[in-house]
């Protein structure tokens, strides 16, 4: 999953618009003095009740172990302000890392406020299966039409509510025990799994801490650190954000591997990961040189620097060095050392990582040691590689195809208020994009999926009026064989 490198925020009213577009972000404001003629914020002239959902009871748990009392049982309410003289139904789509139906019951999915009450209430009690699965969320958000199955329902929306935007969606917590508030679970690589040698590894670890959050993450192989991932806010996620850490391990050595991940939390105390086994098979018996990155049916952006490793391993030779092609077209020289490396030369039979060294500037030191392929216009490619050992052993890489596409996300707002979202090529990606919305960059929405056209791909939304709105778009790439 790639998210678009742009986000566009719009705060719709009428109908003079200021559009500013950067390299990072686009904000459309359109005002107007009253609400535009169909606005559905009243019916003859009375206001449409306003729903909204809070989990006034977050934590649910499988059992209170070690405490001696009742397990805590999660709870929806969804309330209304407003005229409560009928009743009132509004659909409520799950979703979050538990599974429905399997970690909890299936909750209904319509869900009634009675004539004369303002409230009604939905109870999360978990399944007890004796899985240490860490602390696990059931995502309640409330919608005006029923959830999206294949073959469709056949039910019809409910349109005589609003849906206030601060309180469209809230969180529940499953956890196993009586006491945990801070959970670390690795979910990439599966556990048992067999890996080619060479191969990049995607490993991924979701975090939640109830009291806080947890930014930076540590994986182990073993006892051994192998790598980390740190992510910096701008604003401070809300405790209980769920935040997934991921990192691409490139060197990984034969044989039995056993992953963690190890976190600190803001108090100073540890939190762990299961551990999860893996093999890694072994180096081959004739020479090779392979991309570990990019990934075959990779898909950048224009605006993206592209990654690009090699790994290479001769049984009596050595590599030290690879060209790189594009389209038959050199396009770099990747090296086992880089200006700033303490570089011991490798010996025969040892396995050797490739990449492109940045070259320092005139009389000064580089920031960093490694770069990728940079100004790469829109386009197919297919990247190949030759490195010639120091025993003169010739071996080639590739082809490895690649999609670069132009797809910044462009925004025009019409006269009646509709926003249209462009992405110039996104028809050309092998997959698709998805459309979410954000009234505050933590929490997004899918509103839905983007519509292909012969280049390009286009979504139009009306938002709502007097919601501020940021946008953006998540591509959902189709794997080959």
């Amino acid at each position: 999953m790639r998210y678009s490198n742009l986000l566009l925020g719009i705060r719709p009213f009428f109908p003079s618009a200021l559009i500013v577009v950067g390299s990072a972000a686009a904000m459309v404001a359109i005002h107007q003095s009253q609400a535009a003629p169909g606005s559905p914020a009243a019916v003859g002239g009375e206001p449409l009740p306003l729903v909204r959902i809070e989990a006034t009871r977050r934590v649910a748990e499988e059992t209170s172990n070690p405490l001696r009392r009742l397990a805590l049982r999660g709870e929806f309410t969804i309330s209304r302000l407003g005229p409560a003289n009928d009743g009132l139904q509004v659909f409520v789509l799950f979703s979050g890392t538990a599974s429905n139906g399997v970690d909890y019951p299936a909750p209904p999915f319509l869900a009634s406020i009675p004539a004369g009450e303002s409230a009604t209430r939905i109870a999360i009690v978990p399944s007890i299966d004796d899985l240490a699965e860490g602390i696990e969320t059931v995502v309640a958000t409330l919608s005006h039409c029923p959830p999206d199955t294949q073959p469709p329902l056949g039910i019809p929306c409910r349109l005589g509510f609003e849906i206030e935007p601060a309180h469209e969606s809230a969180t529940v917590f499953i956890r196993d025990d009586g006491i945990s508030q801070a959970s670390l679970r690795l979910t990439q690589p599966p556990d048992g799994a067999v890996l080619n040698w060479g191969q990049a590894i995607t490993v991924e670890a979701n975090a939640i801490d109830l009291d806080g959050y947890i930014s930076h993450v540590e994986f182990l192989d073993g006892d051994q650190r192998i790598g980390e991932s740190e992510i910096f806010f701008i604003r401070a996620p809300d405790p209980g954000t769920l935040i997934t850490h991921t990192f691409e391990w490139d060197s990984a050595a034969p044989g039995p591997r056993v992953l963690t991940a190890r976190a600190v939390r803001f108090d100073g105390t540890v939190v762990t990961s299961q551990q999860v086994s893996i093999t890694v098979g072994p180096r081959p018996s004739q020479p090779v040189l392979t991309f570990n990155q990019p990934g075959r049916n990779d898909v950048f952006s224009t605006l993206d620097e592209i990654p690009i490793l090699l790994r290479a391993f001769a049984t009596d030779d050595v590599f030290l060095n690879a060209e790189i092609f594009a389209n038959g077209l050199k396009i770099a020289d990747a090296s086992f050392c880089c200006w700033l490396c303490p570089c011991a030369h490798p010996l025969p039979g040892m396995e050797t990582v490739l990449q492109i060294p940045v070259r320092p500037p005139s009389g000064g030191l580089s920031s960093r040691p490694w770069q990728g392929w940079t100004n790469v216009r829109a386009g197919l490619y297919y990247l190949t590689a030759r490195a010639v050992g120091e025993r003169g052993t010739t071996v080639a890489a590739g082809p490895v195809r690649i999609f670069v596409i132009d797809r910044a996300l462009r925004i025009a707002v019409q006269r009646e208020g509709t926003v249209a979202l462009t992405i110039p090529e996104g028809s050309l990606a092998p997959g698709e994009y998805d459309l979410e919305a954000s009234s505050d960059l933590l929490a997004w929405t899918r509103l839905g999926a983007f519509q292909p056209g012969n280049l390009a791909a286009f979504y139009f939304d009306r938002p709502p009026m007097g919601e501020r709105r940021f946008y953006r778009s998540v591509f959902h790439q189709t794997l080959f064989p």
